[in-house]
């Protein structure tokens, strides 16, 4: 949210779809739960180069420092998010997915009031229906009704088969920043989102599914 003040919506909408880059990073490197091959890498190093492209047209657009530090806030978002999607997927063992989604959102609550409070110097209401409405938004069915199919998600299909709903993000972020917000659509920002997909349609093929295809097509 505070990166989200510096750069564009289309912008962090890209940085925030980038869960499963970091995802796999995690699982890959860390974790060493998935394999990491020549493909794998070549997707991370293909959306790492579209989110580098962004961030610089961002600063182009800006010429101010605070635009770069909004994106790389926004992209430690995106690293947390995938922290948090591995973690869960681990711990919900035996638990049900309300429990978990219950705990993260009252934490996170807890959290953030608490760094909220000493920052404004206490506790300030709003009063403009615009931000009611948007507080109402993002907490009802922006976290309290997506964290509940979030995890069911993870639940039933893994961390990260949940993680594809970030494929949406790019298209509908670019599209309602231009529509609504007049943001500006550029050759930059067309072929950083478009690298972004890239990398991540990438990371995601099976290495495995793809020779027993192409093996499949040959003894066609």
């Amino acid at each position: 949210s505070w990166g989200e003040q510096f750069i564009d919506s289309g912008t962090a909408a890209v940085f925030n779809s980038m869960m499963p880059l970091f995802s796999l990073l995690l699982a890959g490197a860390v974790l060493k739960t998935e394999p990491v091959t020549v493909l794998r890498v070549a997707g991370v190093l293909i959306g790492f180069g579209g989110a580098a492209l962004l961030a610089s047209r961002e600063f182009a657009l800006r010429a101010d420092p605070s635009a770069l530090i909004g994106t790389l806030a926004v992209a430690l978002a995106a690293a947390s998010y995938a922290a948090g999607g591995s973690y869960a997927r681990h711990s919900m063992r035996g638990m049900h997915r309300y429990e978990v989604a219950a705990g993260s959102l009252v934490f996170a609550a807890i959290f953030a009031w608490a760094l909220a409070l000493p920052a404004d110097g206490g506790i300030i209401l709003p009063t403009d229906p615009g931000p009611i409405i948007a507080v109402l938004w993002l907490g009802v069915i922006g976290s309290f009704v997506a964290y509940l199919l979030y995890f069911f998600l993870i639940e039933h299909l893994g961390a990260t088969v949940a993680g594809m709903v970030t494929y949406q993000f790019p298209v509908i972020g670019v599209a309602l920043g231009v529509l609504f917000l007049g943001e500006l659509l550029d050759a930059r920002l067309v072929l950083g989102t478009g690298l972004v997909l890239l990398g991540i349609v990438v990371v995601s093929l099976r290495y495995d599914q793809i020779v027993k295809r192409w093996a499949g097509l040959r003894a066609r």
